[in-house]
């Protein structure tokens, strides 16, 4: 997996390992026994760049910028965002637990997210992806696809009006917002996202190259990078029209355990398990090979 922190570092886990590839630095993670439940692979920076890692599914958190990532007790098979980092302190995390079926919202209040956890809800259990709040309001696919706000805020619970009822194939969480994404055809992609959980769902259908959607996420509130199974593709109008930039072929697992953000002084770029795709092609010291592509 690779990801990018809110300073523009760029970070990878190789088996146990966690790598900072910037500053050329290694933190082995501690080792459980394996979560009981299909594997999920997720790596994430928040605004404040705590952190949080799924390694086969077993969550760690980072509970701040210059803290370490720390074990948690728990695992999940959901995608998405299923994490977050709780208004009052403390964090929460949409799971399964083991034997019981279904899923729950579990929180703790320890501030390192290392104990304490307890479960404060039953959730619907055909829930394949979500998204966590710091307020606890969430959004998840369910039932095959379909997309539902729970809004702890304004107190309102439902399905987006903008997805038309349709199934949406996945769900990604990013700086700039929410969006989730369905292909409607092999050169049509439907994406429906909004700056927060709170604010207004918009929908946009757009053309592209022919290929399968794996990841779709927002880098700006104008920029939608879409990761396919034939390369990258770019939107500068949020999703009305893409055009491929990096002509490459993608599997499914790389889809799942890429990221998007940006680099420093505000270079857009792509964190794939095998490298960072970027607009600047001039030498860095930011990454590894010395230059960006």
């Amino acid at each position: 997996m690779r990801a990018l922190d809110a300073r523009g570092a760029v970070w990878s886990v190789r088996g146990t390992h966690l790598i900072n590839e910037t500053d050329r630095s290694a933190l082995e993670l501690q080792s459980d026994l394996p979560c009981p439940m299909t594997p999920v692979w997720a790596l994430h920076f928040d605004d404040d760049d705590r952190g949080y890692a799924l390694l086969s599914g077993r969550l760690y958190v980072r509970p701040g910028p210059n803290a370490p990532f720390r074990l948690t007790p728990l695992c999940t098979d959901v995608r998405g965002a299923p994490w977050s980092h709780l208004a009052q302190g403390g964090f929460g995390l949409v799971t399964t637990p083991p034997r019981a079926g279904g899923r729950s919202l579990l929180l703790t209040n320890d501030r390192q997210g290392a104990m304490g956890w307890y479960a404060v809800t039953a959730l619907e259990p055909s829930i394949t992806d979500a998204i966590l709040d710091a307020d606890r309001s969430m959004a998840t696919l369910s039932s095959g696809g379909h997309l539902v706000v729970v809004d702890q805020r304004r107190i309102v619970a439902g399905e987006v009006l903008a997805t038309r009822s349709e199934l949406f194939a996945g769900l990604r969480r990013t700086s700039a917002g929410v969006l989730a994404w369905r292909d409607a055809s092999p050169t049509r992609r439907v994406i429906v996202s909004a700056d927060s959980l709170g604010g207004e769902f918009a929908r946009a259908e757009g053309e592209h190259p022919a290929s399968r959607t794996l990841a779709v996420m927002r880098l700006d509130l104008a920029r939608v990078v879409a990761l396919t199974d034939r390369g990258v593709e770019l939107s500068v109008d949020n999703g009305e029209r893409y055009e491929r930039v990096l002509d490459r072929a993608i599997s499914d697992d790389d889809g799942a355990r890429a990221g998007a953000g940006w680099l420093p002084d505000r270079h857009p770029a792509v964190a794939l398990p095998d490298g960072v795709a970027t607009d600047d092609c001039s030498p860095s010291n930011d990454l590894p090979d010395g230059g960006a592509r």
